[in-house]
């Protein structure tokens, strides 16, 4: 088996989702940029105060309608109006918690699609990827791969939509 297919298998395990959900990429960036690719431009994207770049970038350049919030007021933000909301598992510049559960339910509650960065997260704080339509991660931190992997994991719903995430 290749090394790249055991990856794939391991991540999928680890964060609870079929192996055929998860592709591999070089960096977090891009792979959000497939996501972002898949709303119409204008589209409204909320996400928290302060997150790294990677994860906001490519729906700015995507021609979306980027709005942050405090991480805290994140859940309460979403409203009818939010096509996605993308954030961080863990903010890299302070360590703080995402309350992951609360933004997926509120998320869930006015039809807008996840994008979960887990890059501080996926190693050591459990994820379950199929809780968000899109779990994205760097493999060089927590899960000690080497600099240029990174995995992106995509709910079939969100996958079967027949966009650019297919």
């Amino acid at each position: 088996v290749h090394p790249r297919e055991r990856a794939r298998g391991a991540f999928a395990r680890m964060h609870g989702v079929a192996e055929a959900d998860v592709a591999i990429g070089h960096q977090v960036a891009p792979l959000v940029g497939v996501a972002a690719a898949s709303l119409p431009r204008g589209a409204t994207v909320l996400a928290a105060e302060g997150d790294f770049t990677s994860l906001l970038f490519p729906f700015l350049a995507a021609g979306c309608d980027v709005r942050t919030v405090p991480l805290e007021q994140l859940p309460d933000s979403i409203d009818g109006q939010t096509d996605l909301v993308a954030v961080s598992a863990v903010q890299l510049a302070d360590g703080r918690l995402a309350d992951l559960d609360a933004i997926a339910g509120a998320a869930e509650k006015h039809g807008a699609l996840t994008v979960v960065d887990g890059t501080q997260a996926c190693g050591w704080l459990p994820l379950d990827a199929g809780r968000f339509s899109i779990l994205v991660t760097g493999g060089y931190k927590w899960l000690c791969h080497p600099r240029g992997t990174a995995f992106m994991a995509v709910t079939p719903d969100v996958r079967d939509r027949g966009e650019a995430l297919a």
